[in-house]
């Protein structure tokens, strides 16, 4: 099995669109404008096309009891 890291804070990224997530600003600091650049495919590992790594992404939900 492949290792994931987690990166999360040093992306940013627009609103979800099902399995895709529109990436604003990598983690090598090149920037798009949403939906013009890198887009994360949920089941396929997206590669950056200005420095090569490779990223996926997924959603985590938590759910609270109120007190």
């Amino acid at each position: 099995m492949k290792r994931r890291t987690n990166v999360t804070p040093y992306f940013r990224y627009g609103d979800i669109d099902g399995e895709l997530l529109p990436i604003t600003r990598c983690i090598c600091g090149a920037e798009w404008k949403p939906w013009s650049g890198m887009v994360l495919d949920w089941n396929d590992p997206t590669e950056c096309p200005e420095c090569g790594r490779k990223f996926t992404w997924s959603t985590s939900i938590t759910i609270y009891e109120v007190l």
